[in-house]
């Protein structure tokens, strides 16, 4: 009878620490399930942030493609200006040569119609000295002729 009880409470504590061992275990599963959740919960999430991150990665390159597009275009523009910028400035010293150029031939034609106005003067006076002269000959060989 001894023998039986022994039995009896050793199947009894074979049975009592299968259930502990099967609560345990089932324990350990609803939380190992749990832990699996958070972490496809994570996954998700990453997977989730990972695509926004895609996403704004391409937003971020094509506003830098837009901005390096207007960089050059406004550097294609102000290469535009600046080329205009010289050939203006090269114009302007054009402009000042020329009208330095003029400024000196305006000078060299004030002194010729200087040297011009001063010739004429003289041009009258030595015709009013040739005719003075011609008339005091003329008036001479009218008295020489006179004379004789």
């Amino acid at each position: 009878m001894q023998y039986q009880k022994a039995s009896a409470e050793l199947e009894r504590l074979a049975r009592v620490l299968r259930a502990y061992e099967w609560t345990d275990h089932r324990a350990k599963i609803s939380r190992e399930e749990a832990q699996i959740a958070e972490k496809e919960h994570e996954v998700a999430q990453a997977r989730r942030d990972k695509e926004r991150a895609v996403r704004e990665a391409g937003v971020a390159e094509k506003n830098r493609v837009d901005v390096q597009t207007q960089r050059d275009r406004e550097l294609k523009k102000g290469g535009k200006v600046t080329r205009m910028e010289e050939e203006a400035k090269e114009l302007e010293k054009v402009v000042v040569k020329l009208r330095t150029q003029a400024e000196i031939k305006e000078g060299t034609i004030k002194d010729e119609e200087t040297a011009r106005d001063a010739s004429e003067r003289e041009l009258g006076e030595v015709r009013v000295s040739l005719f003075s002269s011609l008339i005091f000959a003329f008036a001479d060989i009218k008295v020489s002729s006179k004379l004789h």
